[in-house]
């Protein structure tokens, strides 16, 4: 809140509403007046900061939008009220500001703001005001500002001189310019580090005038001419001498000043004065002549020296003056009085512009080896190894020279290994260094392996490793490193014992023994050193990843021994006096500790915890000889890093430099390692040596039991409390601090959730508590004491919820109690770190109480307390999440009320309250509404700490857009946000940039339409500000759009105008773009097609241009619509300069063709849009084709040289596809002698597959159309020759690839002997590479291969005329022996098992994926929509199977056989699989049918896909019709049938007994009846004929199984029920044929001539069951009649759904000859057979007489159903058979029950009317003969509904009696379904899942007898309508009875003719059965054979000893499965009935 003169409180916001508002305000004249008074007297008054800063601004805005002539006198009275004069020069504010400077003037921000008012008009005037007032205001500077007490006048007094120098040193001279360098450079050794910074910009930006005169202004604002003076020796004097002689304890921070006022001065000469970047390299010379005077390079001096040379120098220079700083530096290093030191920068500076530049210029080619290469033997080891990563570095750039440094480096490895002799004297020492530096290159080269793209050879790696091994000296040198690598690992794998036992010399046995034996100890202890070193990388590369597998201890155990040998040598040494050794001893001892941290958990090395505790508890036994720790750097959380030391400054680079501290002999950079530091030897040996020894002592720690833990915590705690009055106290406090951290992080990761005991607890937090005592109490740094409270909070973490709690409350007292306010700081800041540990929910209780005290304490004056207690509370709003709502508001107006306070001016106060404000958004979240109060203080907190312009408050500012649009989207408009973040982007903070990206970044995720937006806004900000604007911004560096008021906003245009005005400060920078980022800009347009996502109006022109007529989407930026920019701008980089970015530009090429392949052109119907960039297309292919050609790019080139080959972009361009042809065709001829010697073996193997496959690809494409004959294209059918041409060549290396493929899948490419094609796949990487792209194309390389292949003797002299019938082309292609046809032949039927899921075999690694994005033009089979992966090896079998290959005898019987069931197996589609199982029956030789095996492989194949052809023709997707499928089955198998022998042809009908087979293929003619009209004559065989034959067949099958059946004597053979099971199928297909050929023939027109081929079918069908009943076998008879009882019962359930009367026309056909059956089997009846038969026929004619009557004939089925009767009644008649009787009796029952049907008793008076006397006596005779029976008689007069009544006061107890008999069904006929039903829902739902249609209708219809009858089934109550009508006969619909079951359709009410069939029905039922009881045999075995034919899972009772029961055993042997046919072994019928029914 602000006071204005000591009134009420006014809100900060009203001021902010008042700016915003002003801009909305059109005309304010008339309060114009009023508004700026009340501002004045505001001003006046003296109100807070902020206040005063908006009030100010508001004034501005008045007068701008108000009457202007205002200006005038309010600036006059403000002057005068300021010093009373009446001009406004500097001298004014000069004037005021100097007493206000004084230091007696007490409060230190009043001087700063007095002195900030002196920059600003500095800055205003601009150099235009009187020499005197300047003089007057850098007297004012340099007297009381740069010498202030407080730093931050001393800030402030740095900028007004950095204000003096922007402005052009107005009434300076030569003395001013070099008194006041001089205090700056003192400046540079304050002890606050933003007073340094700012000392060393003014000194940069001061030397950067003083040598730029032009650029000095004189007096009268004028630019000085010859009188100004240049300072000749500024840069000397001011920043070389100073550092070369800078000493002392502040010699870090004057040197790390100098190099920023380096880097400063540099940047501002450039850019500000535009001295031409080509100059800059004269200053690096000077920058490294700071090193000139030191033979050994200090490593901080070389870190600064580094900074400035990179950041000053080589990032300001556009990329061609980079290449020639480059050249510059490398001749440079040829010059001999170029030290040590200078050589270290400059190789280190040419890594990097190496780097930078991304490619190696070729004059730098030309001075590498006397430069660089020369240095590796240079005498200095790290010059040698800088040496080595430059290399390393043009490796990582340029791989192509890898080979060559590598050949280099082994070939002089090995001549310094064998001319190296002791006995040269001084050369010795030559000679090691030139060992070492060639060592060290080549462990550089093969690190970097995995960086390259390409990689390098594998055996490379391995004669380094090899070399290295025989060399003495540094034999484990580049071991280390080539263990690690990905080319050569694999190859190690097996030596890896070998490699073991190099450690098994120095570090097993007694060391006391091995000592003896050294001379020169220190000398070996460092070899033992890189020995250790090796060993480190054998852990990491081999034992680390396989440590926890079982496996793990079989490398562990050898490693743990040899690391215990190096402690037991440690341990041994340090107990002995020897002198010198320490320094190598140190190294020893560190190398061996980090060894054991690689181990990574030290419960490995448990056995060797003891000795280790002994040697790492020194740093606290003896803590006089140890240095301070440097681990905190790393230790302590980042998170807290604003509390310092390490504060995050601009980039990581200059933090490092920052917090680099150097050591003389620290490691050299770790050459193999994958990031090198940047600067060289971080920190010393003994520095690193107490680093490890205590990370080891907080490992091990954790890991011991508690008694131990607790004396080690008791030895710390004593060891603190003696060591207080000692100088290293401040040392032990940090390792102590390491140690307890380290520790209980260790104890984190090994123990999880577990908890430490309260005691060790307790130790643990007094140690600390201690700590933290101790610290108030003495100066301590802020490393320690974030240690301590970082401490407190991981117990925390490891402890209890109970002791967490108590020891937050424990702190919380403290804070009221303690009195000194560092402790106070610290425990404030523990209790944020508790709550960071423990989480929200944990301490839910403390939050309040917590808050309240850190809140209270952000209050202090004491600005150290207020940032610590800050943090905390930061830490608390984090950890308590929702439950600290309820203190947000308390919050905001805390961070209000500390800004409004004066002393607010330190950035990291500012940046705390930054913090605060976006925990608070997290915490809000949706609160945030646009209008709310919360939000509203929450930006204006932002937006005045924003208003610094420093970059801490500016981070938080974007950071706080960040939060709003993650937490709080709809606070702010998304096109807000993007407004504000576009000028982010050019701030040269790279910290900055990045989060402003990653906030655009989510925005886009959530609307990515914005990335156009963005896209716009960027090239508007770009245009209208320039490139790189400074790091200063105004306040409102970021839009944070409206709200309630519009508070505190800023427009768009002001934005712009204001980064227009701050990059008019410096000139614009050269536009050159560096190569970098040329690439990463290609890179980007190549990600587009697919960034675009998969919106179909990208890729369609027509879609494109509706989608901007309806204007249904809010962006109109269709991909298509730049298709010409698109493609121009591929093609521009694929045939541009860099050779770098072609393969870029040629992928991209492949794309665009990929995603717009079938992209039509709307202007021109026919074509595609692509066709119009053919010529570009062309020509990026040819560019890029070319042996000498970078791999990438030929791989790019062949690759879209490819697709456009199997495209339609050719569009009959035949000398485009010539040309084309031939670019892929001339690498040919060298694909042998293809070699990259400097990249990996796989690369070679990619190109060569890559060509192949290519060739591979053209040729299919081709051959698609070649099969088109006549309709090919011309440029095609041209091309057949060319194909001829390369095909002897092609098909060699085409084998040679799929054998190497098999090799390699199989695992054999190792372990055999053989030359492979592809050189190098005996590698286990290079194979494993390979195999990668095989997998994609190998199928497609198959395909190509047997296209027109032939045998290797086919006579090629043929004539033209049979070379085009044999082949496709008309011309042989590849020539294959036999064994190449019988690789390719194995491999094809291994693809067929391999894609079938459940035959796949781990061991076996085949890949069989088809994805159509991977084979060129989706030309593997062509005619199918869904094709399947076996699909693309099924054409290798039709020209594997063409006749010249029959006919040369490559085919035999046995791999034919083996084909057709592999494709049985195969999971294919079925066009192709039909046209290659026709094409081999159809050429295969007749002897192949005499091998029953081959005949059963092609019946099971063609029997599986007639069914699943049939099974789903309805639902096909296939192009291929089912009727063409069908029809080529059909010449199958009648090629099958004239092939076959005569005891295989009865086998042929299996395949039609699928269920529903025939019938689908006959009634495929009636569905298809139009279709075939529009089909042109000769394309397919006519359905109609395809009908004929089928039925032809029919009746073939039927006649032969009739005469066997007659033949055969053994009545229960295998044979008999085969024979029987065919016959039964037959007949009812027979039966089904005749029903749909009267549809048919109904259906079609009249006088077609395919009439009489359907009524001659008709005839046919008539004749094949006339046939069965004429049969002289009974059991014939009997299958007849049954299979025509079951349909006419099947009619019967249908009822009124049948719409056509053809089966009863057919049954009309056979009457005659029931009738004949009849009266033969009376006369010969003898047997209990015949019984059945003429039961057979009456239930026949009674079911006849059933559906009659609903037609027009139904008396005349009644008469004739009576002449039925009669003929049995009295043929049965006077006879003692006791057969007949049976007959008798049957005959009375049915008469019985058929005369008392209502309808029926109608009929029989008209006819006993109108008959004969004679007859009517016969039927008074008969109706006598069936009264006296004892039948229970209906009343002939009954009404219908008198009979519905009894049928519904019946059914209830039927259909009970019904379900207790076994077998029986309820939803048989449509009466007995909806009876059921509907009495169901009274009845709770009577079961009716097993009940038939007979007997339902019995049960129903039945008088007051049927239950009793009902209990004792007749044969007829076995047979179930329903099991007919799903499983027996084909010709019915699924569907229809699934209907059926569901929704019963009969309405039990309906009158008369449906209640007479039930009632008719019943009587049937119910007189037959008493008189059939004994004839149950012989129906249940015809009901058993007709199910098992189709179901085959209803197993047969035993026999009984009756001839009846002769068909019981039909089924016996299809019991346990589902298959058509009987098969054993593949074959169809049991041996031992082979003979039966052979004959």
């Amino acid at each position: 809140m602000a006071k204005g003169g000591g009134g009420e409180p006014i809100p900060l916001s009203r001021f902010g509403a008042l700016v915003a508002q002003l801009e909305s305000v059109e005309t304010i004249q008339l309060w114009q007046r009023k508004c700026e008074d009340a501002l004045q007297s505001l001003l006046v008054l003296g109100a807070r900061r902020p206040v005063r800063r908006l009030a100010s601004s508001a004034m501005g805005r008045i007068i701008e939008k108000g009457d202007a002539i205002s200006v005038y006198s309010r600036a006059s009275t403000l002057q005068g009220w300021l010093v009373d004069v009446k001009r406004a020069e500097p001298t004014a504010c000069a004037g005021f500001a100097k007493p206000w400077t004084k230091p007696r003037m007490g409060q230190d921000f009043v001087r700063q703001d007095a002195l900030l008012l002196l920059e600003n008009a500095l800055e205003g005037s601009g150099g235009g005001g009187g020499a005197a007032a300047y003089q007057e205001a850098f007297r004012i500077i340099m007297r009381g500002g740069v010498s202030d007490k407080s730093f931050i006048v001393r800030v402030a007094a740095a900028r007004c001189l950095k204000a003096f120098a922007n402005i052009g040193g107005p009434g300076l001279g030569m003395a001013e310019f070099d008194n006041s360098m001089f205090y700056c450079v003192k400046g540079l050794e304050d002890s606050v580090s933003s007073v340094r910074d700012s000392f060393a910009e003014a000194l940069g930006a001061i030397l950067a005038l003083s040598v730029n005169p032009d650029a000095q202004v004189k007096k009268g604002g004028k630019k000085q001419t010859a009188s100004a003076k240049k300072l000749e020796d500024g840069v000397q004097k001011h920043l070389i001498v100073p550092f070369v002689k800078a000493n002392g304890a502040n010699v870090k921070k004057l040197r790390i000043g100098l190099a920023l006022s380096w880097v400063f001065f540099l940047q501002m000469i450039h850019m500000k004065y535009g001295t031409p970047d080509s100059e800059l390299q004269n200053y690096a010379i000077q920058v490294m002549e700071i090193l000139q005077g030191n033979d050994y390079p200090d490593p901080h001096a070389l870190a600064c020296v580094l900074y400035v040379l990179r950041v000053g120098v080589a990032d300001q220079m556009t990329e061609p003056t980079q290449r020639e700083l480059l050249v510059f530096l490398g001749r440079k290093l040829e010059s001999s009085n170029y030290t040590a030191p200078m050589r270290v920068a400059a190789l280190r500076i040419l890594s990097y512009l190496l780097r930078s530049l991304g490619e190696v210029p070729a004059e730098f080619k030309d001075v590498l080896d006397n430069t660089v290469v020369a240095a590796l033997s240079h005498s200095s080891a790290h010059v040698r190894v800088e040496a080595a990563l430059t290399l390393r570095a043009l490796a990582e750039v340029d791989p192509t020279c890898v080979g060559g440094l590598v050949s280099y480096g082994v070939t002089t490895l090995h001549a310094l290994g064998e001319t190296v002799s002791f006995d040269k004297g001084k050369n010795l020492n030559v000679e090691l260094d030139s060992l070492h530096g060639q060592a060290t290159v080549l462990a550089a080269l093969v690190a970097i392996s995995p960086k390259l793209l390409l990689g390098y050879p594998a055996s490379t790696a391995m004669l380094c490793y090899s070399y290295t091994v025989k060399c003495g000296g540094y034999p484990y040198f580049t071991v280390q490193s080539a263990l690690r690598q990905d080319e050569c690992r694999p190859e190690l794998e097996d030596q890896v014992f070998d490699v073991l036992l190099l450690w098994a010399g120095p570090f097993t046995g007694n060391p006391e023994s091995y000592l003896r034996h050294i001379q020169d100890w220190a000398s070996e202890l460092r070899v033992l050193s890189v020995a250790i070193e090796a060993l480190t990388a054998f852990i990491r590369s081999f034992v680390y990843p396989i440590i926890t597998t079982a496996d793990g201890g079989i490398l562990l155990n050898p490693v743990l021994a040899y690391l215990g040998g190096a402690l037991s040598l440690i341990s041994s040494l340090k107990s002995k006096p020897v002198p010198d050794v320490k320094s190598a001893l140190d190294l020893f001892a560190t190398r061996t500790l980090m060894a054991y941290q690689s181990l990574s958990n030290p419960v490995v090395y448990k056995s060797e915890h003891q000795q280790m505790l002994q040697l790492c508890s020194s740093p606290f036994s003896d803590p006089s000889g140890w240095e301070e720790s440097s681990c905190l750097k790393f230790l302590l959380d980042k998170r807290d890093a604003s509390l310092g030391p390490w504060i995050p400054g601009r980039d990581s680079f200059e933090d490092e430099l920052r917090a680099f501290d150097g050591g003389v002999d620290g490691f050299l950079p770790c050459v193999w390692d994958d990031e090198i530091s940047n600067f060289p030897q971080p920190e010393s040996v003994r520095k690193m040596l107490v680093n490890q020894t205590l990370l080891c002592y907080g490992s091990i720690f954790a890991c011991q039991e508690n008694t131990v833990k607790i004396g080690l915590l008791s030895n710390l705690d004593q060891c603190l409390k003696s060591g207080k009055k000692y100088p290293w106290f401040t040392c032990l406090v940090t390792n102590t601090c390491v140690a307890i951290l380290s520790g209980l992080k260790e104890f984190l990761t090994l123990r999880g959730a577990q908890s430490l005991p309260i005691d060790i607890l307790s130790m643990i937090q007094s140690i600390f508590k201690l700590l933290q005592a101790i610290l108030g109490e003495t100066e301590i740094s802020t490393a320690q004491r974030r240690a301590a409270c970082e401490g407190l909070g991981l117990l925390a973490r490891v402890g209890n919820d109970i002791f967490t709690a108590r020891m937050a409350r424990s702190l919380l007292g403290e804070l009221i109690t303690a009195t000194d306010l560092s402790y106070t700081a610290s425990v404030a800041f523990s209790l944020g770190c508790i709550h960071r540990s423990a989480g929200g929910m944990a301490l839910s209780t403390l939050v309040t109480p917590t808050v309240s005290s850190l809140s209270s304490l952000s209050k202090s004056l004491n600005s150290n307390l207020q940032l610590w207690s800050l943090h905390a509370l930061l830490l608390t709003i984090e950890a308590a999440g929702l439950s600290y709502v309820s203190q947000v508001q308390g919050t905001l107006f805390l961070a209000m009320e500390i800004l409004l306070l004066e002393e607010n001016g330190y950035v990291d106060l500012r940046q705390g309250i930054g913090h605060l404000i976006n925990a608070i958004v997290a915490v809000l979240g949706p609160e945030l509404a646009p209008g709310s109060t919360f939000f509203s203080r929450c930006k204006s907190v932002i937006v005045e700490i924003s208003s610094s312009n420093e970059m801490a408050t500016l981070l938080e500012s974007v950071r706080f857009a960040q939060q709003l649009v993650l937490f709080a989207p709809q606070a702010v408009p998304v096109h807000a946000h993007v407004q504000g973040l576009i000028p982010t982007l050019y701030s040269r903070q790279p910290s900055l940039r990045y989060l402003a990206v990653s906030t655009l970044r989510h925005l886009i995720e959530r609307d990515p339409v914005l990335a156009t937006s963005i896209t716009r806004n960027t090239g508007e900000v770009l245009s209208s500000s320039g490139h790189n604007p400074p790091d200063s911004t105004p306040e409102n560096d970021v839009y944070y759009g409206e709200d309630e008021d519009n508070m505190i906003s800023s427009s768009k245009q002001e934005q712009f105008n204001r980064a227009a005005s701050i990059s008019s400060q410096f000139p614009q920078r050269n536009k050159h773009l560096r190569y970098r980022t040329r690439v990463f800009a290609a890179e980007c347009v190549s990600h587009v097609p697919i960034a675009v996502g998969a919106e179909p109006a990208h890729f369609d022109l027509l879609l494109a241009r509706s989608a901007i007529a309806k204007g249904t989407h809010l962006s109109n930026d269709w991909l298509v619509l730049k298709l010409q920019e698109l493609v121009s701008l591929s093609y521009q980089i694929s045939t541009g300069q860099f050779e770098g970015m072609q393969p870029i530009g040629v992928k991209l090429l492949c794309l665009i063709m990929d995603k717009f392949a079938m992209a039509v052109d709307p202007e021109f119907p026919g074509h595609i849009l692509l066709e119009q960039f053919q010529a570009q297309l062309v020509s990026a292919v040819r560019t890029a084709i070319n042996t000498a050609s970078d791999p990438l790019l030929l791989e790019a080139g062949l690759e879209l040289a490819t697709r456009v080959m199997t495209s339609s972009i050719i569009g009959g361009d035949r000398v485009a596809l010539n040309r084309l042809f031939s670019l892929i065709s001339c690498p040919l001829s060298d694909i042998e002698g293809l070699f990259y010697p400097s990249f990996a073996d796989w690369v070679v193997c990619k190109i060569k597959v890559r060509l192949l496959t290519a060739h591979a690809a053209v040729k299919c494409y081709t051959y698609q159309f070649l099969r088109m004959k006549e309709n090919a294209p011309d440029e095609y059918q041209q091309l057949a020759p060319s194909l001829v041409n390369s095909s002897t060549l092609l098909g060699k290396y085409w084998i040679g690839v799929l054998k190497d493929y098999v090799s390699i899948s199989f695992g054999l490419h190792s372990k055999i002997n053989y030359k492979p094609f592809l050189d190098g796949i005996q590698s286990l990487l290079v194979s494993s590479k390979v195999q990668k792209y095989l997998d994609e194309v190998w199928t497609l390389i198959l395909q190509a291969t047997a296209l027109d292949a032939a045998p290797m003797e086919f006579d090629m002299n043929k004539s033209d005329g049979l070379l085009e019938l044999t082949f496709i082309s008309g011309h042989c292609m590849v020539k294959l022996d036999r064994t190449e046809f019988e690789f390719l032949w194995g491999l094809s039927i291994l693809a067929l098992f391999r894609a079938r899921q459940s035959l796949k075999n781990s061991s076996l690694k085949i890949i069989l994926n088809f994805r159509q994005d991977k084979n060129f033009g989706g030309f593997i089979v062509q005619g199918l929509d869904d094709q399947k992966p076996c699909d693309q090896v099924l054409p290798v079998f039709l020209s594997l199977t063409a006749e010249v290959f029959f006919s040369n005898n490559f085919l035999s019987v046995g791999i034919c056989q083996e084909l057709l069931q592999a494709l049985t197996y195969a999971d294919c589609s079925s066009a192709p699989i039909i046209r290659l199982f026709t094409q081999v029956i159809r050429l295969c030789p007749d002897s192949f049918f005499e091998v029953e095996a081959f005949v059963s492989s092609a019946f099971e194949l063609f029997s599986q896909y007639l069914g699943m052809i049939l099974q789903c023709r309805d639902g096909s997707s296939q192009k291929y019709s089912s009727n063409t499928l069908i029809s080529e089955l059909s010449i199958a198998s009648e090629m099958m049938a004239s092939r076959m022998k005569g005891e295989c042809k009865i086998a042929l009908v299996l395949p039609f007994m699928e269920p529903n087979s025939l019938s689908h293929l006959a009634g495929s003619v009636e569905a298809d009846d139009d279709t075939e009209r529009a089909e042109s004559d000769g394309e397919h065989m006519h359905p109609k004929v395809v009908l004929g034959a089928s039925v032809s067949l029919v009746a073939y099958f039927c006649t032969e199984c009739a005469k066997r059946i007659s033949l055969l004597e053994n009545k229960i053979s295998d044979s008999y029920k085969l024979l029987a099971k065919i016959l039964l199928f037959c007949l009812g297909e027979a039966t089904v044929f005749a029903k749909l050929v009267h549809e048919i023939g109904n259906l079609s027109e009249n006088g077609s001539s395919n009439d009489v081929l359907l009524w001659g079918s008709f005839r046919q069908c008539v004749q094949v069951i006339q046939g069965s009943l004429h049969s002289t076998n009974i059991q014939v008879h009997m299958l007849g009649l049954h299979v025509l009882r079951s349909y006419a019962q099947k009619e019967l359930t249908e009822g009124s759904e049948t719409k056509t009367d053809s089966f009863m026309m057919l049954l009309t056909e056979l009457l005659g000859d029931v009738f004949l059956v009849m009266q033969t089997t009376l006369k010969e009846c003898s047997n209990k057979e015949s019984v059945s038969v003429i039961d057979e026929c009456l239930k026949l004619l009674f079911l006849f007489h059933t559906l009659a009557q609903s037609k027009k004939y139904q008396q005349d089925a009644t008469t004739l159903l009576l002449e039925a009767l009669l003929m049995v009644f009295y043929l049965s008649s006077d006879t003692v058979s006791q057969e007949l009787a049976e007959v008798n009796t049957i005959s009375k029952k049915l008469f019985s029950h058929f005369i008392h049907i209502p309808s029926v008793a109608i009929q029989l008076k008209d006819i006993m009317l109108s008959a004969p006397p004679e007859r009517r006596q016969q039927l008074q005779d008969m109706v006598r003969a069936s009264v006296s029976q004892g039948q229970i008689t209906v009343p002939v007069n009954m009404s219908a509904r008198s009979e519905q009544n009894v049928q519904n006061s019946n059914i209830k107890q039927n259909v009970q009696d019904i379900n207790k008999t076994p077998g029986l069904s309820a939803e048989s006929t449509p009466e007995g379904s909806e009876c059921c039903a509907t009495q169901g829902k009274d009845e709770k739902e009577i079961p009716q899942e097993n009940i038939s249609d007979a007997d339902i209708t019995a049960g129903a219809m039945e008088g007051g007898t049927c239950g009793k009858e009902l209990e004792e089934p007749s044969d007829l109550q076995y047979t179930s309508t329903e099991q007919q009508a799903n499983h027996e006969f084909p010709g019915s619909s699924q569907e229809d009875n699934v209907k059926l079951e569901r929704h019963p359709t009969v309405d039990c009410k309906k009158p008369l003719a449906h209640i007479e069939v039930a009632d008719e029905l019943l009587q049937v039922h119910e007189d037959t059965d008493q008189a059939s009881e004994d004839l149950k045999g012989v129906s249940t075995e015809i009901h058993r054979i007709e199910v098992d034919v189709h179901d085959g899972n209803i197993t047969s009772k035993d026999d009984s000893t009756r001839n009846s029961s002769n068909l019981s055993d039909i089924i016996e042997d299809e019991s346990k499965g589902s298959d058509i046919a009987l098969r054993v072994d593949g074959k169809f019928v049991k041996d031992e009935s082979k003979k039966e029914l052979s004959g």
